[in-house]
């Protein structure tokens, strides 16, 4: 099936899930397009424009993340809606014209219409090759329609439901039995990196509001309806029974209406996206992470209040799910001192190469072990590989110079660095890796990379401290 997905991608952790869904599909779904539709929320302060901007990105991060590299394919939408008279074509609207133009097309709308409908008012011949499901607008018997998609953008509905003739509405009084937990997902989607993705998403979602660990996934409604449409029920109806609020039309037009699940298709559904999700494959992309000083079941960062949990079991247990979560079995993670207790690696994911920080000096003098020793020694607990002092890396177009104390570098060379948990967050030649300053995560290169182009390019002399 030739599909563009037309999604508020950063709005909530639904519209995540339902695209994750659509893409690990390939064996349905040939994706032309992701087209952002505009969106603005009481809990997101920013413009449309950013809003935008953020859907692009975790659209983009969700793509690499299942090691797809067409990312090209992610376009911003309107910035502004249709009912507030806005109808400048954006690059998803002049992209869904150039696409319908030429062949049929199914377009999953799950924001507003928007896009759609300027992409229609752009060029209305378009119409013909489209046909569209539209998640929005709720049970027939209310009077007015309030849900997102619908109310935000009155006239794009119109102008979609007036134009398209090829129309399945998708209504979220159906879509919200959709329901799932960070329990759940914590037990069945963390077998990948995908899986993992997912859940940290859900996982920061569901504490942000208080409702136990449990949320609405609506989206992944109308992806599993495209899927398989002996899922749901459904029936045709009059066009004007959808038309609330707007002038009616003059000749009966069917529209195609889901009006309920069948029997334990909730079930299915959910079995074949937890399936779909932990099938991609990802292990053959490997990243690459930075962390430092974790100082598994040391007393003294607990005691000096380096870190803020009441106690070594509860920051040993933290310590190693957060890690967990963002790293896998095939990636490798350059470790920059002061570790803490050895034997808590066999219970990290990922190929750790440890450079010694002053806590495994001491040990090693400690235990009167030359490095060959000491570095044989870690390596059987199952250290990847042990650096004595320091350790010179190129990534792409980047020399890292990897030490545990901070140094100078030269201007061609980025130092990572540890060791200053608390005092030093970025020097003029590098950044501070220290699992304290990343919220208890290993830092992924990307990450790095975004804020080496920050000091190379754009910082000022009254960033750095000293």
């Amino acid at each position: 099936m030739k599909l563009i997905i037309d999604s508020d991608v950063s709005n909530e952790v639904d519209d995540v899930f339902a695209l994750a869904y659509a893409l690990s599909r390939q064996d349905v779904f040939d994706i032309k397009l992701i087209s952002v539709s505009p969106f603005t929320a009481s809990y997101k302060r920013n413009s449309i424009h950013d809003n935008n901007i953020d859907s692009k990105f975790e659209a983009k991060r969700l793509m690499r993340t299942m090691g797809l590299k067409n990312t090209d394919i992610v376009k911003n939408g309107s910035i502004d809606y249709l009912s507030n008279n806005y109808q400048k074509v954006s690059d998803a609207s002049s992209e869904i014209v150039k696409i319908a133009s030429k062949e049929k097309i199914t377009i999953l709308c799950l924001g507003t219409l928007t896009n759609v409908a300027i992409a229609l008012l752009s060029k209305p011949e378009i119409s013909k090759n489209l046909r569209i499901i539209f998640l929005g607008t709720q049970h027939l018997l209310h009077k007015k329609f309030t849900d997102f998609n619908y109310i935000k953008d009155k006239k794009a509905f119109e102008v979609v439901i007036k134009n398209v003739d090829d129309l399945t509405i998708f209504p979220s009084t159906v879509a919200k039995q959709f329901v799932t937990s960070i329990y759940e997902a914590k037990n069945h989607l963390c077998q990948n990196k995908l899986g993992r993705y997912l859940y940290r998403k859900l996982n920061d979602s569901v504490f942000k509001i208080q409702n136990r660990g449990i949320h609405t996934i609506y989206d992944i409604g109308p992806v599993a309806y495209l899927i398989n449409k002996n899922w749901f029920c459904s029936t045709k109806i009059n066009a004007n029974e959808l038309l609330k609020e707007q002038e009616k039309l003059d000749q009966f037009k069917e529209v195609n209406y889901i009006f309920d699940l069948q029997k334990e298709a909730n079930y299915d559904i959910w079995k074949d996206f937890i399936n779909s999700i932990t099938s991609v494959e990802t292990k053959s992309q490997k990243n690459i992470f930075f962390t430092s000083d974790t100082h598994f079941s040391s007393d003294r960062v607990i005691k000096f209040h380096l870190v803020p949990f009441e106690n070594v079991e509860q920051m040993n247990y933290e310590l190693v799910k957060r890690w967990n979560s963002v790293v896998s079995k095939d990636d490798v993670v350059y470790h920059l001192g002061d570790f803490g207790e050895y034997n808590y690696i066999k219970r990290l994911n990922g190929k750790v190469i440890l450079i010694l920080g002053n806590y495994e000096v001491a040990d090693m003098k400690r235990q009167k072990l030359s490095f060959s020793k000491f570095k044989e020694q870690l390596k059987s607990i199952g250290f990847y590989d042990v650096v004595e002092k320091n350790l010179k890396i190129k990534i792409d177009n980047f020399e890292i110079f990897l030490t545990h104390k901070p140094i100078d570098c030269n201007k061609e060379m980025i130092n990572l660095f540890g060791h200053v948990h608390t005092l030093k967050p970025v020097s003029k030649s590098g950044f501070n890796v220290a699992t304290t300053y990343f919220d208890f995560f290993p830092v992924s290169l990307k990450q790095m990379e975004n804020k080496i182009n920050f000091i190379k390019n754009y910082a000022d002399q009254n960033v750095f401290t000293d």
